[in-house]
């Protein structure tokens, strides 16, 4: 308990998916992506540590997750959320790129990658998933997709 309070803690992990900001790895992908597709930006994708692997969930399903945690978590108790997989941020580049009908290049840009990093952020969510039966049900692919289509209607209404 906090402060006589029943909290439940949980700790997603990398989450992502339709309006996220584009400060964010997959989101910054994206939008550059949907630039390069209007000839808003050279196609040159700007990109950081490409080796790094996180684990990466929708945002929907991290929604859920928390609802779940409300209705079943046991307060003063921390939980990890996330998938359980940790692809390559490269992966993730190259499927994005499956998705588009531009040529691009990529470019590692320096002041987009981290001074310190870890090279696998990798969840065990499996007490969570125990408790309350929660598991993501939006693919990486689906959310990726979702993305890139978001980014593209931003883009368009923006030109």
């Amino acid at each position: 308990l906090s402060h006589g309070l029943p909290a439940i803690r949980l700790r997603p992990f990398n989450h992502t998916g339709p309006r996220q900001a584009p400060h964010f790895a997959i989101a910054s992908f994206a939008q550059q992506i949907a630039r390069i597709e209007l000839g808003a930006q050279p196609p040159v994708l700007k990109v950081g540590n490409l080796d790094a692997r996180r684990d990466f969930t929708d945002v929907r399903d991290i929604v859920r997750a928390y609802l779940m945690a409300a209705e079943k978590g046991k307060p003063g108790e921390v939980y990890n959320v996330g998938s359980g997989t940790a692809p390559r941020l490269r992966d993730l580049v190259a499927r994005l790129l499956t998705m588009t009908r531009a040529s691009i290049r990529l470019e590692v840009d320096a002041g987009r990658k981290h001074a310190v990093e870890a090279d696998v952020y990798l969840c065990d969510a499996l007490r969570f998933r125990r408790l309350t039966g929660w598991a993501p049900q939006i693919s990486l692919d689906r959310t990726l997709r979702d993305t890139l289509e978001y980014w593209r209607r931003c883009e368009r209404r923006a030109a």
